[in-house]
């Protein structure tokens, strides 16, 4: 009732009531702010009033469209919006699961990156399908952080001939890179077992983290269907095969999967099938809430997650992890070759000097 007192709802629902015909996702596309229409738009998904949709992908659609009309030339514009139709919205239209944040953040940084190249191109007095390499390395001498992101778009337009043989090389991965001492992760999981002054779902979602290694963008969307419990045997499927949970963490799971609550104040959380319900309803927390909630308990999520993969992948078979952890298994592979190489010892030598 508060929210419904401000102006911007009450704005967008009197235009929703002065017009004509059914409610749809596209009379709601119409509509601004968007944060107020996106709180309107999930009540009316919850109850059932309008079919759901992909709303991050949604949004990125429209995006691109933006983005595109930014571009000066109109063969350069069709061709960054066929990158983004066939490289990406194609790719992402396809997933069994809606896209994540950073997935659909992705996308549209690459697409800007498109964009921002073709328009460079013609400004210095060359076109995508003329350039060379020289003036692709000469494009990298610029400041902006965005110009080695083009890459993507660039393979893509060499491989359907939009360009000659002209790249940007890709930047080296490091597959561990920063991480925490192994005896501050297991304090971090001493504490979050048995602090019973904390929240119980951000020491849930940190106990996964620490102990599975799974993403924040993961752990976000966990469903309830996901735990499997017998009274006396729980388990957690994260990948193809699932882990058995032992004590106490399995009644930390039950207490969260039976007292779960979001912040929304329309729909019930009984009938929402996460196990990390959100303030939008029927929607699951983000990862960046869950990411604030980490960092005020002194978990940074890379870092952790990083040596919490070290250490797993140094007692577990590559094949194994790939199946417990939903990992690809080239990468767990390289996981478990980093943690029984030198360099991994190297590694902790050097996060045992950086925390002193």
């Amino acid at each position: 009732m508060h929210w419904l007192r401000n102006p911007s709802p009450q704005g967008a629902l009197q235009d929703l009531a002065a017009g004509h015909g059914p409610v749809t996702h596209e009379t709601l596309d119409r509509l601004q702010p968007y944060g107020t229409v996106r709180l309107i738009r999930a009540a009316l998904v919850t109850a059932g009033a309008i079919p759901p949709r992909d709303e991050q992908l949604a949004r990125l659609e429209d995006q691109v469209l933006r983005i595109a009309a930014r571009v000066i030339d109109p063969g350069d514009r069709r061709t960054v919006r066929s990158f983004a139709t066939w490289h990406h919205l194609r790719r992402l239209r396809r997933r069994s699961q809606p896209a994540s944040y950073e997935q659909i953040n992705s996308a549209r940084t690459e697409i800007k990156a498109a964009a921002e190249l073709v328009n460079w191109l013609r400004q210095h007095g060359t076109t995508l399908a003329d350039c060379r390499q020289h003036d692709i390395d000469e494009w990298l001498t610029g400041t902006a952080w965005l110009r080695v992101l083009a890459r993507t778009f660039l393979a893509w337009a060499v491989r359907n001939r939009h360009a000659q043989k002209v790249k940007i090389p890709a930047r080296q991965q490091r597959l561990s890179g920063a991480g925490i001492h192994t005896d501050k992760r297991w304090n971090l999981i001493r504490r979050l077992l048995h602090d019973d002054t904390l929240d119980l779902r951000d020491r849930v979602a940190g106990l996964i983290l620490l102990l599975f290694a799974q993403p924040l963008t993961r752990i976000s969307t966990l469903t309830i269907d996901q735990i499997d419990d017998d009274g006396v045997l729980l388990t957690l499927t994260l990948g193809a095969e699932p882990i058995q949970i032992p004590p106490p963490l399995d009644d930390l799971l039950r207490a969260l999967r039976d007292r779960r609550q979001g912040h929304a104040a329309i729909g019930r959380t009984d009938s929402n099938p996460w196990l990390f319900p959100g303030g939008v309803p029927g929607g699951h927390l983000s990862s960046h809430q869950l990411q604030r909630n980490m960092k005020a308990l002194g978990v940074h999520a890379r870092p952790a997650r990083n040596t919490s993969l070290i250490d797993l992948a140094a007692d577990l078979p590559a094949v194994v992890l790939s199946q417990l952890l939903d990992l690809h298994l080239s990468t767990a592979t390289r996981w478990t070759a980093t943690a029984g190489s030198p360099a991994a010892d190297y590694a902790a030598d050097l996060l045992r000097r950086a925390d002193r």
